[in-house]
């Protein structure tokens, strides 16, 4: 065991440490290039004039009517849901706006699932949407015209090590106070604002596990899990107008010019979430048995250790200035501070690491 005898020592332990766990950073420069702004799940509104064709055979009517006068309200053509292919959730024609509102995900785009919907895929995902039956759409007007009205927008995060100790890390992040934590037995973890008027979370989540449900068994023939195994999915709900303005600085969130926007709303937010002055204090205690009356001694002899320059004799000399008699016990009690630092220098290191890989990936992404 390293004996920590002087102030140089654990500076130097400290200092040590943390940067070779920080070399393995380095490698992560040899990432792809970003691939810009990524969509897992969205709403696109687009005009009635971007519908080439429509049967209304594969349509449902709705109409609504105010009860008390009998003016028409809303008068909607919901295309059948046995009508849509996999990745589209609905196909809404409001008939009195003449807009129509398209609901999917990157699903739609099966074996190219793993890129998600970007300005480089969205033409194969409208592609692809045009395959519902009963109605297709002139894909160049949705891109040229469309808007988003709601987007998850997401990032795949290729960790160095196991997916689920970043998980256990970030239950543990310190944030600053406009934003909690909530885990989930599921191994996600969201960070949620308290504010009620501007909703904002990012989820962080283990994507492989996720995969494996049923309802993605059409994906899994593509033999795209294998790249999900070392994956950590961050994805964060933006759905307003205003939301999507400020997180990817666009005058409007048309399809177009928000695929092309050059912000990173996920590392953005996550900066936006992170406690910009940690307690630490409370932070390294407050998730273990110990009491008051504990801490105070535990980091009284901390202090008295540093100003004894972590040197054992200095701290023994110390002692037995207030201290008559047998002081081996408290010299005990001082060693044994001294190798539990060092651990704590070690761990918390790992944690400074995998924070700060999740960091960095979330800004090259």
């Amino acid at each position: 065991m390293l004996k920590l005898q002087n102030s140089n020592n654990i500076a130097s332990f400290r200092y040590d440490s943390y940067h070779s766990n920080h070399s393995n950073l380095k490698s992560l420069a040899n990432f792809k290039a970003s691939k810009g702004i990524q969509i897992d799940s969205a709403k696109i509104l687009c005009n009635f004039n971007a519908i080439r064709d429509i049967d209304h055979r594969h349509t449902i009517e709705q109409i609504c009517t105010d009860c008390k006068n009998g003016n028409l309200i809303k008068s909607l053509r919901l295309i059948k849901s046995d009508s849509l292919p996999y990745g589209v959730k609905s196909i809404q024609i409001n008939e009195l706006t003449s807009e129509v509102m398209i609901e999917l995900s990157a699903k739609i785009l099966l074996d190219r699932y793993n890129d998600l919907i970007t300005i480089n895929t969205i033409k194969q995902a409208l592609d692809n949407l045009n395959k519902t039956k009963g109605i297709s759409f002139d894909t160049n007007c949705i891109i040229d015209k469309g808007m988003f009205c709601k987007v998850d927008v997401a990032n795949d995060l290729n960790v160095l090590y196991d997916p689920a100790d970043y998980i256990s890390v970030l239950q543990f992040f310190s944030v600053n106070d406009r934003f909690f934590i909530e885990a989930y037995k599921d191994q996600s973890i969201v960070f949620r604002s308290c504010t009620k008027s501007k909703k904002r979370r990012l989820i962080f989540y283990r994507k492989y596990p996720e995969l494996l449900k049923k309802e993605n068994n059409r994906l899994l023939k593509y033999g795209l899990l294998e790249n999900y195994k070392q994956i950590i999915r961050v994805e964060q709900n933006i759905v307003t107008f205003e939301a999507m303005r400020k997180a990817f600085q666009v005058e409007e969130p048309y399809i177009k010019s928000l695929l092309e926007s050059k912000s990173k709303p996920n590392y953005d937010l996550f900066q936006n979430i992170k406690t910009k002055v940690t307690f630490s204090l409370l932070e390294k205690y407050r998730h273990k048995d110990i009491s008051y009356h504990d801490i105070v001694k535990r980091e009284g002899m901390k202090t008295i250790a540093k100003e004894c320059l972590y040197d054992v004799q200095l701290i023994k000399l110390f002692i037995k200035h207030y201290v008559k008699g047998n002081v081996s016990r408290y010299v005990r009690e001082y060693k044994t501070l001294l190798a539990d630092m060092k651990n704590e220098i070690l761990i918390e290191n790992n944690q400074s690491e995998l924070i700060e890989e999740i960091e960095y990936l979330l800004k090259i992404a």
